[in-house]
C-alpha cells in the first residue's frame, strides 16, 4: 500500500479569463501595500469564487498575497500580555544567540538532534538585518506559508495527470491556516509541515529525506509519522492508534514520575508536566473546538454527497472524527491534546474540510468556506489589541525595531 494522502477528485479544468484573473490578482497584491488585513480578505475571497480556469499564475499570486498578509499580522502581535504564555521569547534569546555567533546554539534542542530551527536563524542572520521579537514571529509565519503553499500547489495543482483543482482549494487552505502556532509552537509545526510532503511522496527515498528534515526540526516527527502508517492501515490500525492514546492518558502520570531515569532527549518532551497541575489549557478547548467544526463539516458534505461514496472521501471524513476523540481522551494532560491533534485543527484543517464537500456542489463549497471567511475577518477586525489593522509599513517598523 502506497503511504500517501488520498488525493481529490476534481472536475476537469477548462480555458478562460486569463487576462481578467490576471489583472484581479496583481490588483490584490497591491493591497497588500496598504493594509494585510484587506489583503487577506480580498484574495481569500478571490481564490474562493474564482473558477476552475483561472490561471496558475493567479492563483499562485492570489494564495502568496493573503499567507504573506496573514503572516504580517501574526508578526504584529504584542508580547508579553497578562496571563498569557509566549514561548516566542525562548526562541528570540537562542535567536540572539545565533546572531552573535556562539556556535553552541545548534544543539540547544533535543539533545543536539533538533538542529533544523537554529540553523534556520542562522540563515536569517546572514541575510537580514537582526530582528526583533515581531520579526522573529514573521519570519517563522512566513516559512510555514512558504511550505503550506508548495505542498498545495506541488500535491494538488502540480500533477501532470488528471484535471486540475479550483482555486477553491488553496482558498481553504489559507483560510483556515492557523499560523498563531506557527510562532508559540515553532519546531513542531513546521515540523508537521514537511511531514505532508513525506506522506504524499511516492518514491521511498524522498519520503524518508522529508521524514528526516522534518526530526531535524522535531524528534516528535517520528511517531506522529509512525501514527500516520499506523492509521493507513485501516479500522485496524485506527482502533490500534486509539488504544495507544488510551494507554498513554492512564499511564502518562507514571511516565512523568519517571523523568530522572528518561533519556534526555524524552525527558526534555515531559519537563513542563513536573510543575503542571492543570487539566487542560484554554488553547486546548480553543483546538477542540476547530475539530468539531471539521466534525460539523464532515456532516454537512455527507448530507449532500450522491450516494455511493467513493472511499477515498470516506478517508478524509474518518480524519477529524478520529483527531475529535485523541484530542477529547488527552484533555485532562494539559497541551498534550493540542500538540497530538496540531496538523488537523491548525496546519491541514482547510484541505480536510474541502475534501469533505462534494466537488460538483461548487456553490455549498463557496457558501461554507464564504461564512468561515467573514467570521475570520470579523474575528480578527475585533482584535483591536493584537494590531491586526495596523497599515504595512507599521508592520514592518515593528519587525526591525
Amino acid at each position: 500500500m502506497e503511504n500517501r494522502l488520498p488525493l481529490p477528485s476534481v472536475p476537469e479544468r477548462a480555458d478562460g479569463l486569463p487576462h481578467l484573473t490576471f489583472a484581479l490578482s496583481l490588483a490584490v497584491g497591491l493591497l497588500l501595500l496598504g493594509y494585510p488585513i484587506v489583503a487577506f480578505a480580498a484574495a481569500t475571497l478571490a481564490l474562493v469564487t474564482l473558477p476552475v480556469q483561472t490561471p496558475a499564475v493567479a492563483r499562485r499570486i492570489l494564495g502568496v498575497t493573503a499567507l504573506c498578509s496573514i503572516s504580517m499580522m501574526m508578526g504584529a502581535r504584542p508580547i508579553g500580555l497578562e496571563g498569557a504564555s509566549d514561548d516566542i521569547e525562548g526562541y528570540y534569546l537562542l535567536y540572539e544567540a545565533v546572531f552573535d555567533g556562539d556556535v553552541e546554539a545548534i544543539s540547544h534542542f533535543g539533545g543536539g538532534f533538533e538542529v533544523a530551527l537554529p540553523a534556520l536563524f542562522y540563515l536569517w542572520s546572514l541575510f537580514l538585518p537582526k530582528l526583533s521579537v515581531n520579526g522573529l514571529m514573521m519570519c517563522f509565519a512566513l516559512t510555514s506559508s512558504a511550505l503550506l503553499l508548495l505542498w498545495v500547489e506541488s500535491t494538488f495543482y502540480g500533477k501532470r495527470e488528471g484535471p486540475t483543482p479550483p482555486p477553491a482549494l488553496l482558498g481553504a487552505a489559507v483560510l483556515m491556516f492557523n499560523l498563531y502556532f506557527s510562532t508559540q509552537l515553532a519546531r513542531q509545526f513546521d515540523a508537521l509541515l514537511l511531514l505532508l510532503f513525506a506522506m504524499t511522496q511516492q518514491h521511498r527515498l524522498r519520503r524518508w529525506m522529508f521524514v528526516a528534515a522534518a526530526t531535524a526540526f522535531h524528534l516528535t516527527a517520528l511517531p506522529f509519522y509512525g501514527a500516520y502508517l499506523l492509521a493507513r492501515r485501516g479500522i485496524v490500525g485506527i482502533v490500534a492508534l486509539l488504544a495507544a492514546v488510551v494507554v498513554l492518558r492512564m499511564f502518562f502520570g507514571e511516565i512523568v514520575a519517571a523523568i530522572d531515569i528518561l533519556p534526555p532527549v524524552i525527558a526534555e518532551k515531559l519537563v513542563f508536566y513536573v510543575t503542571s497541575n492543570d487539566e487542560f489549557t484554554d488553547a486546548d478547548v480553543a483546538s477542540f473546538r476547530g475539530i468539531v467544526l471539521l466534525c460539523m463539516i464532515s456532516i454537512i458534505g455527507l448530507a449532500t454527497s450522491a450516494r455511493p461514496i467513493d472511499a477515498k472521501r470516506l478517508h478524509w471524513h474518518a480524519i477529524p472524527w478520529v483527531a475529535v476523540v485523541i484530542h477529547y481522551l488527552l484533555l485532562p494532560i494539559p497541551l498534550a491534546s493540542l500538540r497530538t491533534t496540531l496538523i488537523v485543527h491548525s496546519v491541514l484543517p482547510g484541505v480536510v474540510a474541502y475534501q469533505l464537500l462534494p466537488e460538483y456542489r461548487a456553490v455549498l463549497i463557496r457558501s461554507v468556506l464564504g461564512v468561515l471567511l467573514i467570521y475570520k475577518v470579523l474575528g480578527y477586525v475585533g482584535l483591536r489589541e493584537l494590531s491586526t489593522l495596523l497599515p504595512t509599513f507599521k508592520m514592518f517598523l515593528l519587525a526591525f525595531h
